[in-house]
């Protein structure tokens, strides 16, 4: 049996100004599941899997971009990112004989929690330079620092 949803939005802001361009790119997105399952494949119900699982996402990202005609055109921006993973819990019961045909005998368990969150920044850089109509040099650079936290 498997049960889902999601679904999630994104916004872009552009302004543009004489000499360059400001662009706001916004998202936020989740979703969940829950799936729950015969894990042993046989015809008798001896394992039992529980996976529930849900995750959050946002980012934002500023752009500034050069908006002339001129020989060098140029992009400059930061990035923000955001997530939050959750398997809460993911579960396995095996049931072992009972002894009367047909009915599970005791149970045991197995579960786990995780849950992982991740936040992540970075900046760049990208120039193009138009040496003629028919060649361009283009350079671009960017850093990243992103922490993985588990909870």
């Amino acid at each position: 049996d498997f049960q889902g949803r999601g679904g999630g939005a994104s916004l872009r802001i552009d302004y543009e100004f004489e000499k360059i361009a400001l662009a706001s790119i916004s998202a936020y997105r989740e979703n969940s599941y829950e799936q729950v399952f015969d894990s042993d494949y046989t015809a008798y119900p001896g394992r039992i899997a529980d996976v529930r699982a849900s995750d959050k996402q946002f980012s934002q990202e500023i752009q500034i971009l050069s908006n002339d005609d001129g020989w060098l055109n140029w992009t400059v921006g930061g990035f923000y990112y955001w997530s939050l993973g959750k398997f809460d819990p993911i579960g396995t019961i095996t049931f072992g004989p009972s002894g009367v045909p047909g009915l599970p005998g005791p149970a045991t368990g197995r579960f786990a929690k995780v849950d992982l969150k991740t936040d992540s920044i970075a900046a760049y850089g990208q120039a193009t330079a138009e040496v003629t109509d028919r060649l361009r040099f283009t350079l671009g650079l960017r850093y990243t620092h992103e922490k993985k936290t588990l909870l």
